[in-house]
């Protein structure tokens, strides 16, 4: 094997490495879209439960 196929081969490698990395990156994006979808539909408004207004939040 000369030098340009090795290289090759760990380019190969390292972009099968990226896409798993990427793969799993989108699937933990889409939870964290859905967790926080489901928060914002918990909160009608800037108030908690306790009455108090976040700062900032008037």
């Amino acid at each position: 094997m000369n030098e340009f196929d090795e290289i090759m081969d760990e380019f190969e490698s390292t972009m099968d490495e990226f896409e798993e990395a990427y793969e799993a990156y989108e699937s933990e994006m889409e939870t964290f879209g859905t967790l926080m979808e489901a928060s914002a539909s918990e909160v009608s408004s800037p108030e908690t439960a306790s009455g108090v207004v976040p700062a900032g939040a008037d």
